[in-house]
């Protein structure tokens, strides 16, 4: 599962910068590029036959998956359309999501561990 990448995974900062700076000029090729590379990563991650260990693993990382790149759609829209409510719920939304993403990774620490 580790060798599956989405585009931006190395300093997470400079990525964000960078597609923030080009939605700021209207430019969402970079916010497209993720979700599409989110989209490739998610196909990658259903086509995975996990070992019985890691069913609860992998059936957690599938839905952080999805919920991102529907996160990213909608992050996408709220700010084409400078919705401020929606950015608002998004941010709570994607906060929730960072929780369950260290869940996953105490999870993964777990399965290593054995």
């Amino acid at each position: 599962m580790d060798a599956i990448q989405v585009a931006g995974s190395g300093d997470p900062t400079a990525f964000a910068e960078g597609i923030l700076g080009g939605t700021q000029a209207g430019d969402f090729s970079g916010m497209d590029a993720l979700v599409s590379s989110s989209r490739r990563a998610l196909a990658e991650a259903n086509a995975v036959q996990p070992p019985s260990a890691c069913v609860e693993y992998h059936r957690r990382l599938i839905g952080l998956l999805a919920e991102s790149i529907s996160g990213m759609e909608q992050l996408r829209a709220a700010v084409q359309t400078s919705d401020l409510d929606a950015l608002a719920s998004i941010a709570l939304q994607f906060q929730v999501t960072q929780q369950k993403i260290g869940e996953l990774e105490s999870l993964k620490r777990q399965l290593l561990a054995r």
